[in-house]
């Protein structure tokens, strides 16, 4: 039952105080009522601006026909693009970077509608003629799998889709065959210029690949197969996380038709004969390159006052940045990266970097720590709290009521919080819990 539903079930057994403090946590609160928020809901909306040029034509076309996130969507068009352009546009800091995307949909499982989401994708392939060039990978159960379709041509272009990304994990944690699978797709992801796999029988060398990937998860769904090294092996930055919200239900929702698609298909495949024809490097005009100088000095900055998690988490925000301002440039068709597109990457790239710390930033913490850390956020935020919901709020997070009591019991002999009684009119004694300042 969500926290909000058991608000309404407690009008009986609570104060008109208390149902206020619940609804509120259950809502997320607002203006004075929340004078901090939780971490996992300082959740930013969406650049709008990230709906511009071709972008804006996708929305139009593929929102309408789906349930799914737009965010969730956007991120389908994004893998789409840099499969179309492959290795025809890259720019250069330090190293060459390429329009290649991992990407990790989360949100509650069956809410991402993901099989749509990625049918649309491909649709987009087949309708601008690229579907017999880039190679779809549903399934991957093996490195060779994976390296057998990259050997096919020099410079092949493939899409990975694991439908769980929990799946994925246990294939590459599991049997002793397959646990280079996941540093051989980090390798992938830099787009080197030549791999290849050694085994005893045979050894299969791959040329210039170029490989994207799309999965999904629910959070709490591969909470024990993730480690600390997981983030700080890079794994997990690699991804950009996209979380967005499912749409209302349309029980009546059709793909696009082919009128739609035209809209869309013409415009990409003159952006791609340009790129074949006109391969580059794109560098920053004059405006982007002072924007860029400025907004990665002040990361850097911020970086600094990071714990070592969160920057591990967070290392490959500006490569996420360049890598979508470069495909804003692209579909531009500009030859250099302008402001404009170094604008809309960096404002997608913050709102990526967000998504990575909800969604991953107490990998590795048992789950007293995680309960610890959740409850003193909680009080933290209200400042001071009735117990009664306190407690209530923490049992719609799966917190049972022994562990409740031992974290409060921990975080008072520790002096993050204080407990006390009030009387309320009925006479009854209820218990406080107030939030205590670090003045350190």
């Amino acid at each position: 039952m969500a926290l909000g539903d058991r608000a309404m079930g407690l009008s009986d057994l609570l104060s008109e105080e208390q149902q206020e403090q619940l609804t509120d946590l259950a809502e997320g609160g607002t203006g004075e009522k929340r004078n901090r928020k939780d971490a996992e809901d300082q959740s930013k909306p969406f650049p709008e601006t990230a709906w511009t040029g071709l972008f804006a034509t996708w929305r139009e076309i593929v929102v309408p026909s789906t349930e799914a996130a737009p965010e969730n969507l956007w991120s389908m068009f994004l893998v789409a693009v840099g499969l179309m352009l492959g290795r025809n546009v890259w720019a250069i800091l330090p190293r060459e970077i390429y329009p290649n995307f991992f990407v990790l949909l989360t949100g509650r499982t069956g809410d991402p509608r993901k099989s749509t989401a990625l049918e649309l994708l491909k649709q987009t392939l087949k309708r601008i003629g690229e579907d017999q060039d880039v190679e779809v990978l549903t399934g991957l159960v093996s490195t060779e799998g994976l390296f057998e379709a990259l050997a096919k041509t020099e410079r092949k272009r493939a899409l990975v889709f694991s439908d769980e990304f929990r799946s994925l994990l246990c294939i590459a944690k599991g049997r002793k065959a397959t646990q280079d699978l996941l540093p051989k797709l980090n390798s992938l992801y830099s787009c080197p210029d030549f791999d290849s796999i050694n085994r005893k029988e045979r050894s299969t060398r791959i040329v210039e690949p170029f490989v994207s990937l799309v999965t999904a998860t629910a959070r709490e769904y591969v909470e024990d197969l993730l480690g600390n090294l997981d983030v700080v092996g890079g794994m997990l930055n690699r991804f950009i996380i996209v979380e967005g919200k499912t749409q209302p239900p349309k029980p009546f929702a059709k793909f696009p038709s082919p009128e739609h698609w035209g809209k869309l298909t013409g415009p990409l495949c003159k952006v791609r004969d340009y790129w074949k024809a006109n391969p580059s490097c794109l560098e920053f005009d004059s405006r982007a390159h002072d924007l860029w100088g400025e907004w990665y000095i002040a990361w850097k900055k911020e970086r600094d006052e990071l714990d070592p998690k969160r920057r591990d988490l967070t290392a490959r925000t500006s490569e996420h940045v360049l890598k979508i301002s470069l495909v804003y440039s692209a579909l531009a068709q500009e030859r250099e990266i302008s402001a404009r597109s170094l604008i809309t990457g960096i404002k997608i790239g913050e709102w990526l970097e967000g998504n990575v710390l909800r969604a991953f930033e107490d990998v590795g913490l048992d789950s007293f720590s995680k309960a610890e850390k959740l409850i003193l956020s909680k009080i933290r935020s209200k400042g001071r709290l009735f117990r009664r919901v306190l407690q209530q709020a923490a049992g719609a997070r799966g917190i049972n009521a022994r562990m409740f009591g031992d974290v409060l019991k921990t975080l008072h002999e520790n002096g993050h919080i204080k407990i006390t009684g009030d009387k309320a009119l009925s006479g009854q004694k209820t218990i406080l819990v107030e939030y205590v300042a670090d003045n350190t």
